[in-house]
């Protein structure tokens, strides 16, 4: 729901007020001063204060999509705010996203967990319901079941060193992502 009429106009806004956000942080920082743009020793390109200003329109452009309020007032503050906090609301806002992928890959290998577990316990249901069929003595049915603790326990243990590969496959994705 557009807050300023239409969207745009509230993107616009939210730019332009992280904007203003950016610009007190450059009075802050500087304590009072502005850094224009120059080149350094190393000749390099310092955008200055237009940095800042840059940095608090974008921060602020970020949390417009991430927060939710019809408040004209609260939008306002939030979006100058915003572009104060400048680089920390992005990391936030990156975090948030990082933890929400943390949270999907928790909740992946916890379900390929409880796949592995029932596929196990299948695997024992369909041995016994096997040997009942089969009519196997006791004491072959206790060597069959040796044998099939021992395939349970590899297939385990591959499921296991699949799992740990596919964490650490996503650790090294969260880390890139950082």
């Amino acid at each position: 729901m557009a807050l300023f009429g239409s969207i745009s106009y509230d993107v616009l806004v939210a730019f332009a007020l992280g904007a203003l956000g950016g610009f007190a942080a450059e009075l802050i920082t500087n304590k009072g001063n502005i850094e224009f743009p120059h080149t350094t020793k190393k000749n390099y390109f310092d955008a200055g204060f237009l940095a800042n200003i840059f940095l608090g329109g974008i921060a602020a452009l970020s949390y417009f999509f991430v927060l939710d309020t019809t408040d004209a007032y609260k939008f306002v503050g939030a979006m100058i705010g915003a572009g104060v906090g400048g680089s920390a609301i992005l990391t936030a806002i990156k975090e948030k996203i990082s933890g929400s992928i943390t949270q999907e890959i928790a909740e992946k290998q916890t379900e390929q967990a409880e796949e592995a577990k029932n596929d196990l316990e299948n695997i024992a249901k369909e041995l016994d319901q096997l040997k009942t069929k089969m009519g196997i003595t006791k004491a072959a049915a206790q060597v069959d079941v040796v044998g099939a603790i021992d395939t349970l326990k590899n297939n385990a243990e591959k499921r296991a060193a699949a799992i740990q590969r596919s964490t650490e496959k996503a650790k090294r994705k969260l880390q890139e992502l950082q």
